[in-house]
């Protein structure tokens, strides 16, 4: 493929803004290290002089290798992918003998950070400091299993929110796998997802005099017509207030990243209800298929509805209703006990009028006896 510009037309061809970023940030990190500049049009240039036989592709990727491989194993997968699917794109090929040489030579195939699902209890110190649209997004994505690259496309014709329990129905275009789901959210996400929307407007009036020259437009019928930065910034500034800001020492990330948000849902909600439907409802394609011939969208809800205390954030539903179970429990027994009283009140009257009747007969026979 000829192209004058080789990196757009490969962009191009990303459906996510955040996919577009990281991959030319990758495609960036290559092109310094063979020309020592950023600039990703001299991967023209490049291109020219890999077909010329001017430079020697498979050292430029073995050494792109060596500069990457402190990285974690799975960024380190990554980037190689990226630099793959580049030159595959762009009609170069590369013996398959590289890739798994790089691929023997790799440390691992997991990510290196130890990931930290938050607690309820920690999500209610992270969210007090939150903005009300990211307020309303982490508590929607906490309950629903939803992606943030998910979230920031439903539109309100994706909403339904006087469901029971409310549903979001998630188009196959703004999904990672490309079907279509569907999935739930908790009552108190509903409370400040509607809250979120009687201030939407003007948010959105703030926000475009605010980033004139991007070109924002008021005309836009997504739930949150924002992109991912701000719930990126919102989400870790939060993070630093509540002091749950923590890094892996090795990695140096956060280990409460906005995903872990999905791990909250599916930990939690995944130990009280099958977890193939947790999967399901997260879009996982393993079972979700499975799940959909075997329940109705009726038992997806009842199952949700079971669920739904260990997913809410501020009101701990399950000692609520674990209070309320032992509260019937307890009403069941003194109605149990007072009917034993009753009974015994019963029986005792009933002694004490054979007794009075008793009393009656001597008293009669005492009369009739002779003095």
């Amino acid at each position: 493929m000829n192209s004058q510009d080789p990196v757009g037309d490969f962009l191009k061809e990303l459906r996510y803004e955040q996919t577009i970023k990281s991959y030319g940030a990758t495609l960036e990190t290559f092109i310094l290290m063979v020309y020592n500049t950023h600039d990703r049009g001299q991967f023209t240039r490049y291109l020219q002089e890999v077909k010329a036989g001017d430079r020697n592709i498979e050292d430029d990727i073995s050494n792109f290798f060596i500069l990457n491989q402190d990285k974690a194993p799975k960024t380190l997968a990554y980037r190689l992918s990226v630099i793959r699917s580049f030159f595959d794109f762009n009609g170069v090929v590369i013996p398959g003998s590289l890739w798994k040489r790089l691929r023997n030579r790799r440390r691992g195939t997991r990510s290196l950070t130890i990931d930290q699902p938050p607690t309820q209890k920690e999500l209610r110190a992270m969210i007090q400091y939150l903005p009300i649209l990211t307020k309303s997004a982490v508590l929607v994505l906490a309950s629903s299993g939803m992606r943030l690259g998910e979230i920031i496309k439903i539109k309100f014709n994706d909403i339904f929110l006087d469901n029971d329990p409310p549903l979001i129905k998630i188009r196959g275009e703004y999904t990672k796998t490309g079907n279509s789901r569907v999935t739930f959210i908790t009552q108190e996400a509903k409370e400040s997802l509607n809250a979120w929307l009687k201030v939407r407007d003007q948010y959105l009036k703030v926000s475009i005099a605010r980033s004139w020259k991007y070109g924002k437009k008021a005309q836009d019928d997504r739930v949150y017509p924002f992109t991912v930065s701000p719930f990126y910034e919102s989400y870790w500034l939060a993070l630093e207030k509540a002091g749950l800001n923590d890094r892996d020492p090795s990695t140096k990330y956060r280990v409460r990243h906005i995903h872990t948000l999905r791990k909250f849902f599916r930990t939690r909600l995944g130990a009280v209800i099958p977890p193939d439907v947790v999967e399901a409802l997260m879009g996982h394609e393993a079972g979700i298929e499975a799940v959909y011939k075997r329940y109705s969208m009726q038992d997806l809800g009842e199952f949700y509805k079971k669920g739904e205390p260990a997913l809410t954030v501020f009101t701990n539903q399950a000692e609520v209703m674990k209070l309320q179970s032992e509260v019937t429990e307890g009403r069941k027994m003194t109605v149990a006990l007072l009917g034993e009283q009753r009974d015994r009140i019963k029986a005792l009257e009933e002694k004490a009028a054979e007794v009075d009747d008793l009393r009656r007969v001597l008293q009669d026979l005492a009369k009739r006896l002779p003095v």
